[in-house]
């Protein structure tokens, strides 16, 4: 690995509760970069439980009295989640010129460790994905621009982010300035989301970045937000949304309820024996070729 002390930089793991996505990519930092100190932002505004977490992780609660003091907004349902961004603030109490922050769905591959060690090395403002000017269809850019000045509206895909301590700031009073607009309004319903904030503030003021998925294609073939993987299945690139093969299991059984459930089919399937149900799925979903769909 190459030397990264040269840019005091820190890092950041997103966290609604402690589960074994977290304790994978807090270990994975460590080894990517290991003379960094990394910190879990636990998103606290509904009342999360930090005992969970174990002693060795450094944890941030990020509660209502800490967002208050911060001038930050935070009455909307899972802000810390939406505002991804306000664990970088969260964070400024700390000296770092640099911050990457990370979020637990995420899978980083051995053959990644190289691409990221060399981009920490660069003095740039905001390294990210898919970084760009927004179109209307985009949902956030209304939402930004209802509760700012700016019309030119730019996106950063947020799972792993690395951005400076002076875009920090500049997105910070940003955000200060939305919360101030929307707290007694009509507009409070309308929190612009994180990855417009950092993106459209670094154009803004003209800072510099860098799109990894643009420099390192081939890296991020399996980077999106639709798609889930299973960790256990995986072993290059940068991969999202990735996680442990028990939580990926009970996502995928959540979702496809929700779309199985709001489906006219459901009420067919629900009028059959187990066997019959078993098959069916079976069949459908290609499970197994020479499945017998008799119900003896």
């Amino acid at each position: 690995m190459t030397d990264n002390k040269l840019l005091n930089t820190i890092i950041g793991i997103r966290a609604v509760q402690y589960n074994s996505d977290i304790d994978y990519i807090h270990q994975i930092a460590k080894k990517i970069f290991p003379e960094f100190p990394i910190y879990i932002i636990v998103d606290c505004t509904n009342g999360k439980d930090l005992d969970e977490f174990p002693d060795y992780m450094n944890v941030i609660e990020m509660n209502d009295n800490l967002l208050e003091l911060m001038g930050l907004y935070y009455k909307e349902k899972k802000i810390g989640w939406v505002a991804g961004d306000y664990a970088y603030y969260a964070c400024l109490k700390y000296g770092w010129d640099y911050m990457w922050l990370l979020e637990p769905d995420l899978f980083i591959g051995q053959d990644a460790f190289e691409m990221l060690n060399s981009v920490q090395n660069m003095n740039i403002d905001l390294i990210g994905t898919n970084i760009g000017i927004r179109s209307t269809n985009w949902p956030w850019t209304n939402r930004l621009r209802a509760t700012t000045s700016f019309h030119t509206v730019s996106g950063v895909f947020f799972p792993i982010t690395r951005v400076s301590r002076r875009l920090a700031l500049e997105s910070l009073k940003i955000r200060q300035e939305i919360s101030t607009k929307i707290k007694d309004s009509e507009l409070r319903r309308e929190v612009p989301n994180d990855e417009s904030v950092i993106a459209t503030t670094c154009n803004w003021k003209r800072y510099s970045s860098i799109d990894l998925r643009e420099k390192y294609p081939k890296l991020f073939t399996n980077f999106g937000w639709r798609k889930r993987f299973d960790k256990s299945l995986l072993q290059s690139g940068v991969v999202h949304p990735a996680h442990d093969t028990p939580i990926f299991i009970e996502k995928v059984i959540k979702e496809m309820n929700l779309v199985f459930q709001s489906s006219p089919v459901y009420s067919s399937f629900m009028q059959t024996s187990l066997k019959n149900k078993n098959n069916i799925l079976s069949a459908v979903f290609n499970l197994n070729t020479n499945n017998n769909l008799s119900d003896k």
